[in-house]
């Protein structure tokens, strides 16, 4: 954390005590980094402009006519955050980021005499990824196979409850922005699970495991995730969320094999989510969809992964 302020003066830092297992900070800090080279490397081609300019001109779009105070959670490398734009609006911008070393890069796109206006708040946004963790090393360390690491996470999974980042107590945002963090809420911690597991046996099927309670698990991190962006915006406030459309994280068991990450399109994780957000607020706007291109599992392949279609929702309180 000392890097960040002597990197950045007149930065705040704030880390709150909660401590996450270095194996799952890691993976985060993986997955930002892989993020970070697929930008540098695609930041010519067609459909990445279409990305950062939709994603920019959406975020300042809802910005309009406002003036205080910002949050941008999971801002990450902030490749598709127009940052400096926000931090020149805003008198005050927070973000909350769970990785160091890709907000260090998100602050080296901002103008020098904007840092002072920043507060950086390092921390996971679930409020349960160190329980998670600690739970999933438990069982590693008690189970063989793959079938029955499943089971005793599936068994796990119903305890483990996201709470609200407690380091901002009764202080609210005149605009508050969350851009492709949904989905990413189940989907990087689900990634270091299949990861850490690898070296279970196969022996016994994994498939016969009921995964519903991994379900149940996404949507209580991503409606929770709503309810806490209605809890930081003022009355007066302006919410931002963009996401691609209703894909989101679960874990495949196949027959003999490790349990894999895929991506699919739960409609009860969905419709709870909208649900959510269509209770706690008032639809202002919704943008056009447009493509999004993440990072390819092996990048350095060449590969261009897998596209998927992002759209923004504009809320007020």
């Amino acid at each position: 954390m000392m890097r960040l302020t002597d990197s950045y003066p007149g930065v705040t830092v704030i880390m709150p005590d909660e401590q996450i297992l270095p194996g799952l900070k890691s993976h985060y800090e993986e997955s930002n980094d892989k993020l970070a080279t697929h930008r540098e490397r695609y930041s010519k081609i067609a459909e990445d402009k279409v990305h950062f300019e939709r994603s920019h001109s959406n975020i300042l779009k809802g910005a309009t006519g406002l003036k205080g105070s910002a949050l941008i959670v999971g801002i990450g490398n902030a490749t598709d955050i127009p940052f400096n734009e926000l931090a020149k609006q805003f008198d005050k911008v927070t973000v909350v980021e769970i990785d160091p070393k890709s907000i260090g890069r998100a602050l080296r796109s901002l103008d020098k005499d904007l840092l002072k206006k920043i507060t950086v708040v390092v921390a996971d946004l679930t409020g349960c990824m160190a329980s998670l963790a600690k739970e999933v090393e438990l069982l590693k360390n008690s189970t063989q196979t793959a079938g029955a690491f499943l089971k005793g996470l599936m068994m796990t999974l119903p305890t483990l409850k996201p709470k609200t980042l407690a380091v901002f107590g009764e202080q609210q945002f005149d605009y508050v922005v969350s851009h492709l963090v949904l989905t990413q809420l189940g989907t990087i911690p689900l990634e270091w699970v299949v990861q850490a597991t690898k070296h279970l046996s196969s022996t016994e099927p994994a498939s016969e495991v009921p995964t519903a309670p991994l379900l149940t698990f996404v949507r209580e991190l991503q409606c929770q995730h709503i309810r806490d962006l209605h809890s930081w915006a003022k009355i007066s406030a302006k919410v931002y969320v963009a996401d691609t459309c209703a894909n989101y994280a679960c874990i495949r068991p196949e027959p003999q094999a490790l349990p894999i990450l895929y991506e699919t399109s739960p409609s009860t994780v969905a419709s709870a989510v909208h649900d959510t957000a269509n209770h706690l607020f008032k639809l202002k706007e919704t943008s056009r969809p447009w493509a999004y291109y993440n990072c390819p599992p092996a990048h350095e392949s060449g590969a261009r992964g897998t596209a998927y279609s992002v759209q923004g929702y504009l809320y007020e309180r």
